[in-house]
């Protein structure tokens, strides 16, 4: 007697699937099309360009003003060092309009100075606000 085989329902044999490289290379790729599409689109607010330009030639303008502000500063203060070094000297005539004239030379430099402060602080603001825009 020959015994029957046993017949057990196997599904057939199948080869082993590869990694899905051909999915992910897509992926990729159309993620740097999209990254590129966004990167190299136009500004958001069409005025951008417009208003950067603006402040850039407003901040010039500031800055030239500042430049010649800082430089009345500087001779006055060395307008100031050569009085004070006269008179040390001796060589004012008259000591009494020596030193009123040192005096209100010293408060216009004085006034010169807090012009400057708030000088630079407005210029620093503004570049400030163009950091923003950029």
């Amino acid at each position: 007697m020959t015994e029957p085989r046993p017949n057990f329902d196997l599904p057939p044999l199948t080869e082993k699937s590869g990694f899905p490289w051909v999915g992910i290379v897509l992926m990729v790729v159309a993620l740097g099309v999209v990254a590129w599409w966004i990167l190299s689109g136009k500004p958001q607010h069409p005025g951008h360009e417009t208003a950067f330009a603006a402040l850039e030639r407003q901040l010039d303008k500031d800055r030239t003003t500042l430049d010649a502000e800082r430089l009345k500063g500087v001779e006055m203060t060395q307008q100031l060092e050569a009085m004070k070094q006269a008179y040390e000297l001796g060589k004012v005539p008259d000591k009494r309009q020596a030193i009123a004239d040192y005096t209100a030379l010293e408060a216009a430099h004085r006034v010169q100075r807090e012009k400057v402060k708030a000088l630079t602080a407005q210029f620093q603001e503004k570049l400030a606000n163009l950091h923003k825009v950029q």
